[in-house]
């Protein structure tokens, strides 16, 4: 793996705090990818992107490879990628 992003969950002493560190909001997941891609010099088809929701969507659209784990709706599965 080149490079990810992700939001993370804050843990204290290996407790869930409730507290989140964002670095990709929700509408700008697309717009994060095609800045990483351009940073590592890479082309959106080489790209892989893993999600499970609708705001997801967007960037399934345009990358190589759209991951639906475990989606929380349908159009989040049927707008990733097939193995072909």
């Amino acid at each position: 793996m080149d490079f990810f992003l992700a939001n993370e969950l804050v843990v204290a002493d290996g407790v869930f705090t409730g507290e989140a560190v964002v670095r990709v909001g929700s509408a700008d997941k697309a717009r994060a990818v095609q800045e990483e891609a351009k940073r590592w010099g890479l082309e959106l088809a080489e790209i892989a992107f893993v999600g499970d929701h609708v705001n997801d969507i967007p960037v399934f659209q345009i990358v190589g490879l759209g991951i639906a784990y475990a989606p929380k709706d349908q159009r989040v599965d049927s707008s990733s990628s097939r193995f072909r």
